[in-house]
């Protein structure tokens, strides 16, 4: 658990120095979509992590992935979920900015 408050901290906090920093001490536009894109991913992840463990407390993601990587078809499903996951995330940022 404590390694959860840990991401959820560091993201949350991440995500929001990106967005506060918009206002500031940016001047040129394009830094600020990419800042304002990369806050809103970290903010959607950290909700997201969130919100699978308020779902799913007893459900832990580093045992499903030790059980994986038993057998090579279990290693190769979680390696696509994880990859389909990081492509999400990176389409969503990419989504931001247009």
């Amino acid at each position: 658990m404590k390694r959860d408050a840990m991401r959820i901290t560091v993201m949350t906090a991440l995500a929001a120095v990106l967005l506060l920093w918009l206002g500031n001490g940016l001047n040129d536009s394009s830094w600020r979509v990419v800042a304002f894109s990369a806050g809103a991913v970290l903010l959607v992840a950290g909700l997201s992590h969130i919100t699978r463990r308020v779902l799913f407390h007893r459900l832990d993601i580093q045992d499903l992935a030790i059980k994986a990587a038993e057998t090579p078809t279990g290693a190769a499903i979680s390696f696509a979920a994880v990859v389909y996951f990081l492509t999400v995330l990176v389409q969503s940022g990419v989504a931001l900015m247009r």
